[in-house]
C-alpha cells in the first residue's frame, strides 16, 4: 500500500508541475545540472550514473552490515 501511495506522488508530481513536465524533461533537467554542477566522483560527473565512489562504499555498508543482521538472527 505505501509503495503505490509513493509512486502515486512521483507520478502526480510529474505532471502536475509546470517544470517537470514528463519523465524525458526530469532527465534533460539532470544533464543540464550535470554540466553546469558536476559531481566529484561520479562517472562524467553525472547525478545519474551507476558508478559512483560514494555508491561502491554504500554498496559495501549495506552487504556487510546485512550480513551481520542475518548471522545475529541464525544464532
Amino acid at each position: 500500500m505505501l509503495l503505490i501511495i509513493i509512486l502515486v506522488f512521483a507520478f502526480t508530481a510529474y505532471a502536475t508541475s509546470d517544470v517537470l513536465v514528463s519523465p524525458g524533461a526530469v532527465f534533460d533537467l539532470l544533464v543540464k545540472a550535470a554540466a553546469d554542477h558536476p559531481v566529484d566522483g561520479n562517472s562524467g560527473g553525472s547525478y545519474l550514473t551507476m558508478q559512483s565512489k560514494e555508491g561502491a562504499i554504500f554498496f559495501v555498508i549495506n552487504i556487510v552490515g546485512n550480513f551481520g543482521t542475518y548471522v545475529d538472527t541464525c544464532s
